[in-house]
């Protein structure tokens, strides 16, 4: 119980499990109606739908390549890296922003106590993603 009251006292570690359980009920609520969206209101079809979920997972893998490697392998800066970062994955990359940001908070508590509070955080997300 200690650690829920770390994460309840410390502003940075309440808003990352906020945000956290935020998004995963809005991953909940949305994911399940995608393909009936697409399907019934847009009339995709079955085949439709599965071609927009490959080009999609075509267009996620080549931006977070090109994101991660690419940009800093053609141009070697720290200014391509961040902007690449900034610019092209911060909607796909944002739990993890949030879990790093959470660690660097934790990190300022004994270690033993900042696993504890990373592990409340992980659970946070389950229950949010649970929805």
């Amino acid at each position: 119980m200690e650690t829920i009251r770390i994460i309840l006292r410390d502003p940075v570690l309440r808003m990352v499990a906020g945000l956290m359980f935020l998004q995963g009920a809005l991953t909940c609520s949305l994911a399940p109606s995608i393909s009936v969206l697409a399907m019934r209101t847009f009339g995709l079809g079955n085949g439709g739908y599965a071609a927009l979920m490959i080009v999609s997972t075509v267009v996620s893998v080549t931006s977070a390549l090109y994101s991660g490697t690419g940009a800093t392998t053609f141009s070697p800066s720290a200014i391509s890296f961040v902007l690449a970062h900034a610019l092209l994955l911060p909607a796909n990359t944002m739990f993890g922003q949030l879990f790093a940001q959470a660690r660097l908070a934790a990190d300022t508590f004994v270690p033993k106590t900042s696993l504890c509070g990373r592990s409340w955080l992980r659970l946070a997300s389950r229950f949010g993603r649970a929805g």
